[in-house]
């Protein structure tokens, strides 16, 4: 009679890694599908959004140890309360970053920065730079449709699903904010999100 083997701890981490990616990806279909129905609606709260912000980003720290990428991130020192939808901008950050972390190599980096509004302004703006492989030129008014992905600079095995930018896409027109993108090859790319927060929006 043979033994079985208990599985490695390799096996266990890529079983743990592909039971997060299925369920992430059924989390972005229902999300998809209460936005094409119109029941996804804003949901205002009260809050420190720095304090928000912050955790969502340094909950990347230990996967950019894992891949030994330099993570860097920069935020206003002041705590700043004001109303905003802390659930559909976690989903935004959290995509962005996870994009950022898989597209960038070994020995990379990932950078996101926080600005607060301008004085009389409410647009308060994200940035998250990766030094990935960039996205051609031609594929930049793509990125953000449906089921679009990028095989042109890609590997087949790192190719995401293409519903990731699409969702982040949505929820920030949801939000009445803008979302805007630059790349250049072999260089990286950075996104830039500009999302209105208070009780006037």
């Amino acid at each position: 009679k043979t033994e079985k083997k208990p599985a490695s701890r390799k096996t266990v981490k890529m079983m743990q890694r592909n039971t997060n990616r299925l369920l992430n990806l059924v989390n972005q279909m229902l999300d998809l599908s209460k936005l094409d129905a119109g029941s996804m609606k804003l949901e205002l709260v009260e809050g420190d959004l720095i304090k928000s912000l912050k955790l969502i980003v340094l909950s990347f720290a230990s996967l950019a140890e894992q891949k030994k990428i330099k993570f860097s991130y920069t935020f206003p020192k002041e705590k700043w309360t004001t109303c905003f939808d802390q659930d559909k901008l976690e989903k935004i950050l959290n995509n962005l970053l996870s994009n950022a972390f898989k597209y960038t190599p070994e020995g990379g980096e990932v950078k996101c920065v926080v600005k607060l509004p301008d004085p009389g302004k409410n647009l308060v703006e994200i940035s998250i730079q990766d030094t990935g492989k960039g996205i051609p030129t031609d594929q930049l008014d793509k990125i953000f449709d449906r089921f679009h992905q990028v095989k042109e600079s890609y590997e087949p095995e790192s190719a995401g699903t293409g519903i990731g930018l699409s969702l982040t896409k949505e929820l920030v027109n949801l939000l009445h904010g803008n979302i805007k993108v630059e790349s250049e090859l072999e260089k990286g790319t950075i996104f830039i999100v500009q999302i209105p927060v208070g009780k006037g929006y």
